[in-house]
C-alpha cells in the first residue's frame, strides 16, 4: 500500500539502490527475485512502475514477470496523466488490489478505464467514499472481475433503497462484504422475493448501517455460506417473528456481533436460535431497557443448551442511573454471573460507573490483563470508580475483588470511605491524582481507615500517573499485605532510580517475602535491563530475586 511519508518512500529507495548495486557488481550476491517480490509488497503499484523500471533489464524483466502482484492505493492526488494510464494498461493484469481514497479518484479512474475481464487477478476493491449512484454503474462492470472476492464500500450518503445494491453484489464472486454508511440514521432495504433468491458465497459480512431484524433477514436468506457477521445497528422495528421462519439455519456462522442492539431480549433470543448452532463468539452491545438481558440463568440456559461450541462471549448493557436510583430486582440477580457455569467457562462481570450509566460487561478472563492469575481460581468484578454516586449498595451487594480508580478529582476522604464498602478487595488500580492530598485526615476519617487496614486483603496495586514519592509512600506503608506492585509510565532517565528507591522502600518496610515489581518504560533501549541486574548485585539489595523484561516492562521478583 501506499505509504504516507515521503521519507520512508526515500530510505526504501536508497536501500534497494544499494542492493540493486550490490546485486549487479558482485555475481555472487544476487539477490533472489522473492526479496525483491517481498519489498515491493510494501509499495504501491504505481510507485514501483515510477522508481525502477528503467534502472536496468533485470528490473525491467521482473515488473513484467506475470507472478509479481501489484496493489495500487489511489486518492484525488494522483494524476490520471500518459504515465499513470501506460502503467495501468500494461500491468493490470498484475493487479490484485485497488484502493479509492476518495470520490474524485474514482471518477478520474472512470474516465479512463472501466472493470473488465482485462484486471484478471484483481482481488480486492475498496471504495472509502462513492455515491450509490457511482457504485450502481461501476457494480455492472464489475461482475466481470473473475477473481474478486473482497469488497469494501463506505457510501457518502444514501436515502435510496439499499435492496438493488445488495442484490448486485450477491452476484458477485465474493468472500468478504463491508458495506458502510456514515452519518445516516436508517435506509430501507427490499431484497427479492425469496423465492428468487440468488445464493451468494460471502463468508464474511459488515453490515455498518442501520437495519432492523427483518431486513437482516432478507439479507441473511441469500448468504447460506455465512461465517461471521457483524452489524452496526440492530433495531426492532417493523419486527415480525413471521420473517424468522423465512430464512434457514445458517449451519456455518461462528462469529455473530452487533454494536448497538435495540431489540428486546425474547425478539434476539428467537434470532439466535436461528443463528447459534455453531457459533464460537458472540458479542453484544446492548442499548435497549429490558433487563432481562442481565438474567444470568436465562443465558445459561440458552447457551448451554443452543450454543454448545460458545468460546467467547462479550455482553455490555447500558443502564441510566436516575437522580433517586433504587435496586430494582435485576440489580439483585446479577450476581448469578458468579455461579459455576460462568467460572468454568471463564467469563467475567465487570460493572462499570460512569457519570449517569451503569455498565453491566461480561467478558473472557483473558482481557482483564496483569491480573489474569487470580481470575483462574475466583470470579472477579471489575469496577471503574469515575466519580461519586448514589449506587453504594450496588457495591455491597457485589462480591467485588479488584478495583480500577480512575478518577482524578477523588480526594482521600472518598476513597477511604469507598475501600471500607468494598471489603473483599485482593487487587486495585489507581491513576492520576487520587493521592495527592496530604495525609492529615478528619479523626473519622482516620479511624476509618486504621480499621479498614487492620482487615483488608490487597496484596496487587497497580498506579499510572503517580510519580511523586509521598503518594507511593502511602502504599508501602499503608498495605503491608502488598506482593506486586505496578508502576505505568516511568521513564528511561528515571527507570534505574525509581526501581532503587522502590527496593529501598521494601527493605524499610520489612516486605522480604514473595514480592513482584513491574515497571513500565516504553521508552527504554536494550541495555536498560543488564544495568539493572548490574545496579540491584552491586547494591547488594536482594540476596535472590529475578530481574527480567517483557517488551516495556520491567520485573524485579523475590525469590
Amino acid at each position: 500500500m501506499r505509504c504516507t511519508s515521503f521519507l520512508i518512500y526515500l530510505y526504501i529507495f536508497v536501500i534497494l539502490l544499494q542492493l540493486i548495486n550490490s546485486a549487479t557488481n558482485c555475481p555472487s550476491t544476487k539477490l533472489s527475485n522473492e526479496i525483491f517480490y517481498e519489498i515491493f509488497d510494501y509499495l504501491d503499484g504505481f510507485d514501483i512502475f515510477r522508481a525502477f523500471y528503467g534502472l536496468n533489464h533485470r528490473l525491467q524483466k521482473l515488473l513484467i514477470n506475470p507472478l509479481l502482484s501489484m496493489k495500487c492505493q489511489l486518492s484525488s492526488q494522483v494524476e490520471f496523466n500518459v504515465h499513470y494510464q501506460c502503467f495501468l494498461e500494461s500491468f493490470k493484469r498484475q493487479v490484485i488490489s485497488i484502493e479509492f481514497n476518495d470520490s474524485q479518484a474514482v471518477d478520474n479512474f472512470m474516465r479512463c478505464f472501466i472493470f473488465d475481464s482485462s484486471f484478471s487477478r484483481l482481488r480486492s476493491l475498496t471504495f472509502d467514499s462513492i455515491s450509490i449512484n457511482t457504485l450502481t454503474i461501476l457494480l455492472f462492470y464489475i461482475k466481470s472481475l473473475p477473481c474478486l472476492s473482497l469488497l469494501s464500500i463506505n457510501l457518502t450518503y444514501s436515502s435510496n433503497d439499499l435492496g438493488f445494491i445488495y442484490q448486485m453484489i450477491f452476484h458477485l464472486p465474493l468472500k468478504f462484504l463491508q458495506i458502510v454508511i456514515p452519518y445516516t440514521r436508517f435506509s430501507p432495504i427490499h431484497v427479492q422475493n425469496p423465492t428468487m433468491v440468488h445464493f451468494s458465497s460471502i463468508e464474511r459480512l459488515f453490515i455498518h448501517h442501520e437495519c432492523t431484524v427483518n431486513q437482516l433477514m432478507s439479507i441473511l436468506v441469500h448468504t447460506p455460506c455465512l461465517r461471521h457477521l457483524d452489524c452496526f445497528k440492530l433495531s426492532g422495528v417493523g419486527y415480525s417473528s413471521n420473517e424468522l421462519n423465512t430464512v434457514m439455519k445458517l449451519r456455518y456462522l461462528t462469529r455473530f456481533g452487533v454494536g448497538s442492539v435495540g431489540l428486546k431480549f425474547d425478539d434476539l433470543e428467537n434470532l439466535l436460535l436461528l443463528l447459534c448452532f455453531r457459533l464460537k463468539d458472540l458479542a453484544l452491545t446492548v442499548r435497549n431497557e429490558d433487563t432481562k438481558y442481565l438474567d444470568a440463568d436465562r443465558w445459561k440456559e440458552l447457551i448451554s443448551t443452543k450454543m454448545p461450541l460458545l468460546k467467547n462471549f462479550y455482553l455490555r448493557y447500558y443502564h441510566v442511573i436516575g437522580n433517586f436510583f433504587m435496586i430494582d430486582s435485576y440489580e439483585k440477580i446479577i450476581n448469578r454471573f458468579t455461579s459455576q457455569f460462568w467460572v468454568d467457562q471463564q467469563w467475567i462481570l465487570h460493572v462499570l460507573v460512569k457519570k449517569n450509566k451503569l455498565v453491566y460487561c461480561v467478558t473472557p478472563v483473558r482481557l482483564i490483563g496483569d491480573y489474569q492469575d487470580d481470575l483462574y481460581t475466583q470470579v472477579l468484578q471489575q469496577l471503574h470508580v469515575v466519580s461519586r454516586t448514589s449506587v453504594h449498595p450496588i457495591f455491597q451487594m457485589l462480591y467485588i475483588t479488584y478495583v480500577n480508580m480512575n478518577c482524578g478529582d477523588m480526594n482521600v476522604s472518598l476513597m477511604i470511605n469507598m475501600l471500607n464498602i468494598l471489603p473483599h478487595l485482593k487487587s486495585m488500580e489507581i491513576s492520576d491524582s487520587l493521592l495527592c492530598e496530604p495525609m492529615s485526615l478528619e479523626e473519622e476519617d482516620h479511624m476509618m481507615l486504621v480499621n479498614y487496614l487492620a482487615k483488608n486483603k490487597i496484596m496487587k496495586i497497580s498506579l499510572r500517573n503517580v510519580h511523586d514519592e509521598k503518594q507511593i509512600d502511602f502504599i508501602w506503608k499503608h498495605f503491608p499485605r502488598i506482593q506486586y506492585f505496578r508502576l505505568d509510565r516511568v521513564r528511561q532517565a528515571n527507570l534505574q532510580p525509581m526501581i532503587h528507591d522502590l527496593i529501598l522502600k521494601a527493605n524499610q518496610n520489612k516486605i522480604l517475602y514473595q514480592m513482584t515489581l513491574c515497571i513500565i518504560c516504553d521508552d527504554a533501549d536494550y541495555y536498560q535491563l543488564g544495568k539493572l541486574h548490574q545496579m540491584i548485585m552491586k547494591k547488594k539489595f536482594l540476596k535472590n530475586c529475578i530481574v527480567h523484561r517483557r517488551y516495556a516492562r520491567f520485573y524485579i521478583e523475590w525469590i
